[in-house]
């Protein structure tokens, strides 16, 4: 048993942190999860399942990690993802018929899932259970897309942490098996910050099953409902993000922020709006 400790570099005031005794190996590696505005618990999941094995080998001979997962920050807006799919053929694939190997490729793909965020403390615990045992999950976590990618997000590489800590359980030099993965603060491996979050101040941009690339607009205290959030984006369209966008969440953006929301607008096929977005970002003056 390995003792972690761990949290993401704020981000927007926030932090994602995990605590407690997890196994280098076997099945899973599971801790408790938080994600904190300042010293203001946010959701609390416990547990966490890290990372996920898979038995591998035509007897089942060894294991591979097949699932990355976590809670993680976009904009104002908490995520759970999980990242899937870097394993090889299963041990049960072997001999499997078309149904079992289709079933397969679809667990290979990653997903990421929106946590409702109340006034109160949330609880993913039942959710997260129910989502690992393949159940509907309860209400508070919802699915956005399941497909080849999840946007870019703060959250722990669980898979390289993890790999960091077996080696540390050897006795090899924290400062060495960290370096480009995270730092040691007080005691605390905390991760280097992300290089590229998808989002534009506390909007975030994702990729939605139904919808496409769409923006998710935080409300003025913080909470939010997929539900409200749902009936919103079934009411407007690329021109409203644009105008939320513009006036609400430009003034102020980095540069990375705004190739992020020219580069959305460029992609889409209404050319007076792609217009309209060129000429407004051709007036402003260069990020100091």
């Amino acid at each position: 048993m390995t003792k972690l400790k761990t949290r993401t570099h704020p981000y927007r005031g926030r932090t994602v942190r995990y605590e407690g005794r997890t196994p280098v190996g076997g099945f899973s590696s599971s801790i408790n999860g938080l994600v904190q505005d300042g010293e203001r618990v946010l959701v609390r999941a416990s547990p966490v399942t890290l990372l996920e094995y898979e038995m591998h080998g035509p007897a089942g001979s060894y294991q591979m990690p097949s699932a990355m997962s976590g809670l993680g920050l976009i904009g104002d807006f908490v995520v759970y993802v999980s990242h899937r799919g870097f394993d090889g053929e299963r041990t049960e694939e072997y001999m499997g018929d078309e149904v079992t190997k289709a079933q397969h490729a679809q667990d290979r793909l990653p997903e990421l899932w929106l946590v409702d965020l109340s006034s109160g403390e949330v609880d993913l615990g039942e959710a997260l259970q129910r989502r690992n045992s393949l159940l509907d999950p309860a209400p508070g976590l919802h699915r956005l897309h399941k497909g080849d990618f999840v946007p870019p997000c703060v959250e722990f590489s669980g898979y390289q942490l993890l790999y960091a800590l077996s080696q540390l359980d050897r006795g090899d030099p924290p400062e060495v098996i960290l370096e480009g993965l995270a730092v040691i603060v007080d005691g605390v491996i905390e991760a280097l910050p992300a290089p590229e979050v998808s989002a534009c101040g506390g909007a975030a941009r994702v990729y939605l099953d139904g919808y496409g690339w769409r923006w998710l607009f935080p409300t003025a205290d913080g909470t939010y409902s997929w539900q409200a959030l749902r009936a919103v984006l079934d009411s407007t369209g690329a021109r409203e993000d644009w105008e939320q966008l513009r006036t609400r969440f430009l003034p102020g953006a980095t540069a990375a922020e705004r190739a992020l929301v020219r580069g959305h607008f460029a992609g889409l096929g209404d050319a007076s709006l792609q217009t309209e977005v060129a000429d407004f970002f051709a007036s402003l003056a260069p990020v100091g």
